[in-house]
């Protein structure tokens, strides 16, 4: 239905909604559009309420502001409907708010009028909200609800706006230092009219948008949990067409709670607009007056109000009162509202007014105090009779108000303080205010109720205000310190006289009070005075008198003058004084218990001085007495109150036990006295409670003991020594009666019943916890019961309150001990007894009915019940199966045994109703105790979410989701603040496990909970389904908003937990790296966020490579972690989706890779980007390249010595006392007894719980050790509290040694995730980019616009690149070379990465011949003098990163390297561009091979020193890249005199090393297939290949040094030698084809052999005289030259080494494999240019080596054609060529076939070359002849014949024709311009291919030449032996015979028109020298032609 705006307007649209023009720059996001304009507006303030904000922010904030300026005076957020916008909407083309046309259907009118009519908006901006709604994933066909959904966000987030700028106006929440002012004159200019304030007021009492609603308030099914007395439930009405909306992530909401909210906001600004509004007109003020009384009024009864409504109408109340409190305190505050006070006396005094409306008149009369006012004692009067205090009071204890927004909550609660505050200040100097609260005048007169006169208390004002006071500070404590006024006022309140109401709500303000350390010490002070009516002493008297009266007898009691009966049964005590009582023990319980414990004991001293007795005894003796249960309940907790330590605790046990206040299990019911039962809890909870329906008694017990048990579990005496055995029975009582009668006990109140339930919950963690700690019981051993050797015997079935131990011969009773409570417990949850089912009938509670139960008296109550529930749940998990194992090894066939996990998957709606708590949205420990359950559920089950059913799948989605949206919205601490809110640390942990949870479900097989959280449809495989976050509220949608909002560079400080950005953004990554997940993962990310016209990756990008690291260590860490994710998954997105992936060309490049691309190598000068430039960046730097300069290393001042400095001696003497050193320097891990474990990230650091735990261990042992000697008890305890500063000196230690840790690695992480971003660059994306920039290029070209330069191509970039990598390196330390490793390794990893890319590109180029594309050579030039500073560094690199940058230096060497031609494509760039500049070509040297050698022999001492040592001390690979280096050096410097870098390749002994390993090395070293044996052969071709290269620059150098007599020594090339054997005949043919991998130990013994032979032919070729001059170079360097020792001694050692290994030597000659092979005419052409150069040598090799013979037969074998293995493997491949064709015109198919015939071509044709080349100096030294045909010989004579050379003369004539006219037709395309074969072939290769074809023919024609002069020697046998060289005439005689002249003649006849096409050919045609050829050609003719020899003497000029 919405189709996005398309590039080309001429396409007519498709759909509805279409695109008519070109987009503009403008989104529809900028602020602009109805559907974004306050979003945005918000967004920038709530940026400024994070601190640290940039002048940008603030612009932008400025901008917002501005630009809504209007719409906030006037309160209309939308724009109103106009008829003229309506008509073009109907037309169907409507041009939107940023510019963009666009037409709609018909469907987009009907729903574009529908929102206009139904929210009165301007049919334009319905538009807009419906494109915003489309935009954001809404169905078109059904986009209504969501557009709505969109208006209603905008009308909040104007409102929220709104009050961010009053809040800060009134100073109740800064934003920031800069801009405060100038908010709060924006906030003064948008109320100075007062029509803002009047708008505000209409809103309240508007109708609420889109008509009246269609819902009630619906409670939900309770779920179930049965209770007696619960309430009924009201059944809701059905949803309206309009009242289900959806917001812009796909949640569905209620209008009705959208519109709650929004009234909420509109009161709470009113608030905030009546304090900041200078000038509030008297019109405004009456007006807030009326929607005040109306909210009063609608407010008398509040069960009736609905729930979201109740902020508004307590909101109004709070807005009304808050006109007449001026924001500060004082007379000259007050004087400006005086004429606002006056002007709404009538309107204050109405009569008749609500009770919440007085408490405005409160507010009032208080201001009217302040300013004279004589009307405002009255008023006070008036406020105080019609209850206003009591109205507020009861509005301040409302669940709704409590969970309000702690801003909110706040605010109110400061304004009421304020108020009461005031008014207590007029109070204490105004008699007449102050009597009124006690002298009856503040309340109304008794009047008639139903018959019945009614009198009320006279006190009941001053009850009140201790109420109001009393709640404010129980919400606040710390309010109570800023209150000046009331410790006076409790000293005259309790001065004064009280009725007991007034008595018990003051003496409930000091238990609210003293519930702080410093409050308890101020209120017992206040009640130590002796007079007045509040004091110690009438607690003490009541106390001791009734302890007295009732161990009286009842004479002396009539004696006394008690009214008392005998017959009336025991004396009972006063309901009053009771209440009384209980007041004042509440009152002692709070200031004991909060007292500091030296105050408490002084106090109770005192206490007890005054009665002269034991106040202990008093409490217990009163309680056992017949007073009220709620007395006694309050005496319990009295007593809990002065149990301070286990010995007291353990006291006061054994005194209840005494007092039979403890049930006794021998003796209950009739079998008690009157007396034990008044005491017995049993009797008292089974018969008097039960009867009144209150169990205050009982839950006091209960508390009490629970207490007891708590403070004695770590003393071997009292209630909780041998896991709670002694309380057995008590256990008993609470598990079966307490608990298990929670569903059918009958409370009179609620929240009794479930305070009692979390009690028991508590009770029963408590005794499990303690027996875990006791081996017999966590091993499940029966060790408490009566007989521990009987079985424990369960029938299935029976109740778990049978868990006893029965013996065979005894029978069960009621009191029988089944051992310890934990371990009944704990076997009841395994067996689903009533416990068990208890716990999970409370939880069934459910989330959805428990919020709304919340709101009732019990909610809190009946809340924590179930978070105990929770807990209680969580923790039997932690240990069921380790109980349930301990119990079936017992009992294997106890199967009834079953863990948690078990019984819920038993029915899954238990599991349901628990994990259904994850969604509870008020309390976050509930979600937090739910997602633990979940997490070792998941962890259990496998597919779990496929096990519960789809209701309880979306709850748990969208309470994951919502725990994480939670978390995000707190609003971080300030620098060194702590969160204090405890729900708030709730919260964190909630986000933080749904973080873990996503982490550890993620790779778990099939259907995991990550997947269902994070949006995967699991119906279908996860990698096929597309992702919905933008549609749908889900975690997924959470964590994208997450990264938008929290940048790298916002520094972890906006949202909590601080590493949400980092875990958000490592989960993504994750997400896109895996294989089920990917696929739709990296589709999303190229449409996040959707619709936009750039994607937000690239921001993240762009964010974290210029963002700056925080100084706080755990939040750089964090940081740093976020940026290497965003790195990776950026990473990610190249390698997946840059071409040539998914068959993409590199112009098809997808968007979100070009953005990518262009943020990386944003340089400021290519045009490439878009993003702002930070004035620090160095123009011309690519934007990747800013990272490593921000990751700068930890300050010094969180290393350990800058900690350690701040200790004093005493610390350090202490910490050694406790071996605090020898602790930390421990190296093992946690598991083997040590200090180290790892962290969630992986880093091995220490943990400091086992230190402190080991150091705590230390102190008691040291403790121990002075307990035998006297001493003082204040030396001990300075002792200890210097320990315990020890203790936390060491873990300071601890944490600066981990710190360090951390933060090392996660630099490290960083410059990892760096390396491997810029190495996707360069391997991926550069391709894209580029052809993207030629693209763009070519654009501006045809749009005659000119280009400041020529396109970036790939090798600049990489040069850039890789420059600003080395310069990285080469920074002076600390920061370069080997000093920070972690920036050193991937540096030079990278370096290497790109620089082979680099060397790759060149290549490609080259076969392309375009070098207009090099690097210029000044850039080579930079590259390589980097390389080597980098290599040079004064801090050494590590040897891992110097091989990377000497591999760096052979790949740039490479790419530098001349080409056929003998010039480098850099060479050649460099002249071009010379050419172009004048100047540069006189300055710049543009030859790169000598300006490579000059920087390199500059340092080359050092150079070949450092790379030397790793030549000669690294290992195998280390050698093999480091000898390959200094190899390419050589190669480099021969040019302009490589001798240098030899010689001191000499010095160094490099040299010598390599010739000592070639001796050592054997072949079964070499042969086996490992990773050694590999990088042992690449070091021995390393040293080969150098020493060949050595040989060619100073072979007498090397002769001299003995390498000759080393290649003799080296055996390892014997392998394979037996002639006979068939190893190496059996390794080629166990290959099937001739280019296919030799098996390893052949493929490496050829490698050896060829380089060995090719090394000694070297040394044989260097035609050394006997005295070899000394070269310039070599005279440079002293020592280096070597006396030579001449030509005859090196053939004589290069003969010993034929002889040592003459063997192989023969068996290569011999080539008998049957099938041809590279690596066998590899062998063959190396050993026959070794053995060729010794035959034709001056020295005649010894005839025992039989080389003569070996060539013989090598030559019969190769030039034979018809037997000739390669010959046909070369012409099956290659095919024929006919006339005008190429040779290239394969037969086959098979580009490696090809390949393979061609090479071997080259090299068959240079093996047959030079065995003729030697048989022509044979023939022509006179040592060889050879016969006609091999007939004329001895059978099997292998030698060659005449005939044989004859026909090889026809054959070459052949080959020779057919390659003239291959590079004929090769000349012709190149001329023409044609391309051969097809469109692929350049002219570089055409010109390649002439070149090669004429290198063929030369040796072509030399092979002619010397087989034409062989046969000359033989066919003229009377030709003399001549001087010159080029035409042999050897005494050779050719046997006569008439047979043979006829076939000689036979063989002229066929050889004649090949001779004479030699002769024909010429230089244009063979492109060479054809004078020779012709000549002796010309004479073989005429010499076959000849008819006699005298004629052939004469023609031949013969004497």
């Amino acid at each position: 239905m919405f189709a996005l705006p398309a590039a080309t307007p001429t396409v007519a649209a498709a759909g509805p909604i279409a695109s008519t023009s070109e987009p503009s720059s403008t989104k529809s996001g900028d602020g602009s559009s109805p559907a974004s304009r306050f979003q945005h507006l918000l967004s920038a303030l709530r940026r400024l309420e994070l601190g640290r904000v940039s002048e940008r922010d603030r612009e932008r904030a400025r901008a917002a502001l501005r630009l809504n300026e209007k719409r906030l005076r006037e309160a209309v957020f939308f724009e109103p409907r106009r008829a003229e916008d309506a008509a073009k909407v109907t037309s169907g083309t409507v041009t939107l708010s940023h510019g963009l046309e666009v037409r709609l259907g018909e469907l987009d009118v009907e729903h574009a009028s529908k929102i206009a009519v139904a929210l009165d908006v301007n049919e334009i901006a319905s538009v807009e909200l419906i494109v915003g709604a489309i935009e954001n994933g809404a169905p078109a066909d059904d986009v209504v609800p969501s557009a709505v959904g969109i208006y209603m966000r905008e009308r909040m987030a104007a409102l929220e706006s709104l009050l961010v700028v009053l809040r800060c106006a009134d100073g109740s929440t800064p934003l920031d230092g800069v801009m405060d002012e100038e908010l709060k004159e924006y906030a003064e200019c948008l109320l100075r009219d007062g029509s803002l304030f009047g708008q505000l007021v209409k809103l309240v009492t508007a109708p609420p948008p889109g008509g009246p609603f269609l819902v009630a308030p619906q409670q939900p099914q309770a779920g179930a949990l049965v209770l007696t007395n619960a309430p009924t439930q009201p059944v809701g009405r059905a949803l309206g067409p309009m009242d289900k909306l959806f917001d812009i992530r796909g949640r569905p909401m209620l209008r009705q709670e959208c519109v709650a909210q929004e009234r909420r906001l509109v009161v709470e600004c009113l608030f905030h607009s009546a304090r900041v509004s200078p000038s509030l007109s008297i019109e405004n003020a009456q007006a807030l007056l009326v929607l005040a009384g109306r909210s009063a009024d609608a407010m008398k009864q509040l069960e009736k109000v609905a729930v979201e409504d109740v902020p508004t109408g307590y909101g109004s109340i709070f807005a009304a009162a808050a006109m007449f409190t001026p924001v500060k305190s004082g007379v000259e505050s007050a004087m400006t509202k005086m004429e606002l006070a006056k002007g709404v006396l009538s309107a204050i005094n109405s009569p008749n007014a609500p009770p919440l409306f007085s408490f405005i008149r409160f507010a009032w009369a208080t201001l009217g105090l302040d300013l004279g006012l004589p009307e405002a004692e009255e008023s006070i009067r008036e406020s105080l009779k019609n209850d206003g205090l009591e109205a507020i009071d009861l509005i301040l204890k409302t669940g709704v108000f409590q969970d309000e927004h702690v801003a909110a909550r706040s605010q109110n609660l400061m304004l009421v303080d304020t108020i009461l505050s005031r008014y207590l200040h007029h109070n204490l100097r105004k008699t007449t205010l102050h009597r009124m609260l006690t002298d009856g005048t503040g309340v109304r007169a008794p009047f008639v109720e139903n018959g019945v006169t009614i009198e009320i208390d006279p006190a009941k004002p001053m009850a009140d205000l201790c109420s109001v006071f009393s709640e404010i500070y129980t919400q606040k404590p710390e309010m109570a310190d800023g209150c000046s006024n009331l410790k006076s006022f409790l000293e005259i309140a309790g001065d004064s006289e009280h009725s007991v109401g007034s008595l018990v709500k003051l003496l409930d303000l000091c238990r609210t009070i003293a519930q702080t350390t410093e409050g308890s010490r101020r209120i017992f002070e206040l009640l130590q005075r002796s007079q007045g009516a509040a004091n110690w002493d009438r607690l003490l008297g009541a106390l001791i008198g009734y302890v007295q009266r009732f161990m009286s007898s009842p004479d002396d009691l009539l004696d006394a003058g008690e009214e008392y009966d005998p017959r009336d049964g025991e004396p009972e005590m006063n309901e009053a004084d009771a209440e009384g009582l209980r007041a004042y023990l509440s009152v002692f319980k709070a200031v004991m218990e909060h007292a500091e414990r030296t105050d408490a004991a002084h106090w109770l001293m005192w206490l007890e001085h005054r009665i002269g007795a034991s106040l202990m005894d008093a409490l217990l003796q009163l309680y056992i007495n017949p007073v009220p249960s709620s007395l006694k309940a309050s005496l319990l907790d009295a007593i809990s109150a002065l149990c301070w330590d286990s010995n007291k605790a353990s006291d006061v046990w054994q005194l209840l036990d005494q007092a039979g206040i403890l049930p006794n299990p021998s003796q209950t019911g009739m079998l008690q006295t009157v007396q034990s039962q008044r005491c017995d809890i049993l009797y008292i909870y089974s018969v008097v409670e039960s009867q009144e329906q209150s169990y205050a008694s009982t839950a006091a017990w209960l508390r009490l003991i629970s207490k007891l048990l708590m403070i004695t579990q770590d003393s071997e005496l009292g209630p909780c020594s041998d896991a709670c055995s002694p309380a057995w029975f008590h256990s008993r009582f609470i598990r079966e009666r307490l608990f298990g009668e929670l569903d059918t006990r009958v409370h009179k109140d609620q929240t009794e019943r479930w305070r009692m339930a979390r009690d028991c919950i508590d009770h029963f963690l408590f005794v499990l916890r303690t027996s875990e700690n006791y081996p017999s019981i966590s091993g499940m051993e029966d060790s408490g019961t009566p007989n521990i050797g009987a079985p424990l015997v369960i029938s299935q079935g029976e109740s778990s309150t049978a868990l006893t131990i029965r013996n065979a011969d005894q029978s069960q009773g009621v009191s029988d001990r089944s051992g310890t409570p934990g371990s009944d417990i704990l076997l009841d949850f395994l067996t689903t007894g009533p416990t068990f089912r208890m716990v999970m009938n409370i939880l069934s509670i459910g989330a959805e009915h428990l919020s709304f139960e919340r709101n009732a008296p019990h909610g809190d109550a009946l809340e924590r019940c179930v978070l105990g529930s929770l807990q209680l749940l969580d923790y039997m998990m932690s240990i069921d199966v380790h109980a349930v194992r301990k119990l079936r090894v017992k009992n294997k066939e106890a199967f009834f045994y079953r863990t948690v996990d078990e019984s819920l998957s038993a029915d899954i709606t238990l599991m349901a109703n628990v994990l259904g708590y994850v969604q509870y949205k008020y309390s976050a420990e509930i979600p937090l105790a739910a997602l633990k359950i979940l997490r070792v559920l998941c962890s259990r089950i496998d597919h779990i979410v496929l096990v519960l059913p789809p209701v309880s799948r979306a709850a748990l989605v969208e309470g994951c989701a919502s725990c994480l949206e939670l978390a995000f919205a707190m609003p971080p601490p300030g620098e060194g603040e702590s969160i204090a809110d405890e729900n708030a640390q709730n919260a964190i942990e909630c986000a933080s496990l749904v973080f873990a949870l996503l982490h550890e479900n993620l790779t778990r097989p099939g259907t995991n909970l990550s997947h269902l959280l994070l949006g995967f449809d699991l119906t279908g495989a996860s990698s096929e389904m597309a992702l919905r976050p933008f549609s749908e509220f889900n975690c997924l949608s959470v964590l994208f908003e997450l990264l938008e909002a929290a940048p790298p560079s916002m520094h972890a400080s906006v949202v909590l937990p601080f590493e949400a950005p980092e875990l958000a953004a490592d989960l993504l990554h994750r997400l896109a790296t895996l294989k089920s997940t990917a696929p739709p993962v990296l589709a999303l990310l190229q449409q996040w966020p959707p619709h936009a016209p750039s994607a937000v990756l690239p921001d993240l990008l762009a964010d974290a490579l210029r963002t700056h690291l925080p100084d706080e260590p755990a939040k750089r860490r964090s940081v740093m972690h976020h940026r290497a994710s965003i790195l990776r998954l950026c990473a990610e997105v190249l390698d997946v989706e840059s071409p040539p992936a998914k068959n993409r060309l590199p112009e098809m490049a997808p968007a979100l890779v070009l953005d990518i691309m262009t943020v990386l190598l944003d340089n400021g000068r290519e045009g490439l980007s878009t993003y702002a430039h930070d004035v620090n960046v160095e123009h011309g730097q690519f934007a990747v390249l800013e990272l490593p300069k921000s990751i700068t290393h930890l300050s010094g001042a969180h290393h350990e010595h800058a900690i350690t400095a701040n200790f004093g001696p005493e610390i350090l003497e202490t910490m050694e006392e406790l071996s605090a050193t020898q602790i930390l320097d421990d190296s093992k891990q946690v598991s083997e007894g040590g200090i180290f474990a790892f962290n969630k990230r992986g880093d091995k650091i220490i943990d400091a719980d086992v230190v402190r735990a080991k150091l705590q261990a230390e102190c008691k042992r040291l403790e121990s050790e002075s307990n035998g000697y006297m001493v003082r008890q204040d030396a001990v305890l300075v002792a200890k509290l210097q320990r315990e500063r020890a203790i936390d000196a060491c873990l300071q230690v601890v944490e600066a040694r981990n710190t360090v840790v951390e933060d090392a690695t996660a630099r490290s992480e960083t410059f990892v995730a760096w390396e491997q971003l810029l190495t996707t660059v360069v391997s991926r994306g550069l391709s894209s980019i580029v052809t993207a920039i030629e693209l763009q290029r070519a654009v501006v070209t045809m749009a005659n616009v000119p280009a400041d330069e020529g396109p970036m191509s790939a090798h600049s970039i990489i040069f850039e690149l890789v420059d600003g990598v080395l310069a990285g390196i080469c920074e002076a330390e600390p920061f370069g070379g080997g000093s920070d490793v972690a920036k050193a390794v991937p540096f030079c990893r990278l370096v290497h990465t790109m620089l082979s890319h680099l060397r790759q590109r060149g290549e490609e180029d080259r076969s392309k011949n375009d070098t207009s594309v090099f690097l210029a050579p000044s850039k080579c030039r930079a590259l390589l003098r980097s390389l080597i500073a980098c290599l040079l560094h004064r801090s050494p690199l590590p040897q891992a990163s110097r091989q990377d940058i000497i591999n760096a230096l052979l790949d740039y060497l490479a790419y530098c390297r001349p080409d056929a031609l003998g010039v480098s494509p850099v060479t050649k760039q460099g002249q071009t561009i010379s050419g172009l500049s004048a100047s540069f070509s006189q300055a710049a040297d543009v030859d790169i091979e000598k300006a490579n050698a000059a920087i390199i022999q500059r340092d080359a001492t050092a150079l070949v020193d450092v790379i030397s040592r790793d030549a000669l001390e690294g290992s195998n690979d280390t050698k093999a890249v480091a000898l390959a280096a200094l190899e390419a050096m050589v190669t480099v410097c021969a040019h302009t005199g490589g001798g240098g870098i030899v010689v001191l390749l000499l010095q160094n002994g490099v040299a010598k090393a390599c010739l000592r390993e070639l001796e050592r090395v054997s072949m079964p070293d070499l042969v086996l297939n490992t990773p050694r044996a590999a990088s042992q052969m690449k070091a021995i071709e390393a040293s080969l290949s150098l020493l060949m290269r050595m040989a060619q620059s100073e072979p007498g150098q090397m002769i001299a040094l003995g390498t000759l007599t080393s290649l003799t020594n080296c055996r390892a090339i014997d392998a394979y030698a037996d002639i006979h054997s068939a190893s190496a005949t059996m390794a080629t043919m166990s290959v099937d084809k001739p280019y296919s991998e030799l098996p390893i130990p052949r493929a490496r013994h050829h490698k050896l052999l060829v380089n060995v032979i090719r090394l000694a032919r070297i040394l044989l070729a260097s035609d050394l005289q006997p005295k070899t001059p000394v070269s310039p170079v070599l005279a440079q360097y002293k020592g280096g030259v070597i006396e030579s020792i001449g030509y005859p001694s090196v053939v004589a050692q290069v003969l010993e080494f034929v002889e040592a290994h003459a063997a192989v030597i023969h068996r290569v000659l011999a080539d008998r494999a049957p099938q041809p092979h590279l690596a066998d005419l590899a062998e063959l052409e190396v050993t026959v240019d070794l053995v060729t150069r010794l035959l034709k040598g001056g020295i005649t090799p010894d005839p025992k080596l039989r080389l003569h013979g070996a060539i013989d037969v090598l030559t019969a074998m190769i030039c034979g054609a018809e037997a000739n293995k390669y010959s046909k493997f070369i012409s099956k491949t290659l095919g024929h060529a006919e006339a005008d064709d190429d040779v290239m015109l394969a037969s086959s198919d098979d580009a490696h076939a090809i390949d393979a015939a061609e090479r071997m071509l080259a090299r068959f044709i240079n093996v047959r070359s030079m065995v003729l080349s030697a048989q022509r100096v044979l023939v022509n030294k006179g040592l060889t002849k050879f016969t006609f045909s091999v007939s004329d010989g001895v059978v099997g004579d292998e030698r060659p014949t005449v005939h044989l050379f004859g026909t090889l003369v026809i054959e070459l004539s052949g080959e020779l024709d057919r390659l003239c006219r291959a590079r004929k037709y090769a000349l012709k395309s190149i001329e023409y311009g044609s391309i051969l074969r097809t469109s692929d072939v350049s002219e570089s290769d055409l010109v390649a291919k002439v070149a090669s074809l004429e290198a063929d023919i030369r040796t072509i024609v030399i092979s002619a030449e010397n087989s034409l002069e062989i046969l000359y020697a033989h066919l003229h046998s009377l030709v003399q032996k001549g001087e010159d060289d080029s035409l042999v005439a050897p005494s050779a005689e050719l046997s006569g015979g008439n047979a043979k002249t006829h076939e000689l003649g036979i063989l002229a006849s066929v050889m004649i028109p090949s001779l004479q096409a030699l002769i024909e050919y010429d230089k244009l045609v063979l492109g060479l020298d054809t004078e020779f050829l012709n000549m002796i050609a010309t004479r073989v003719r005429d010499t076959l032609a000849a008819p006699n020899s005298g004629s052939l003497r004469q023609r031949f000029g013969i004497a």
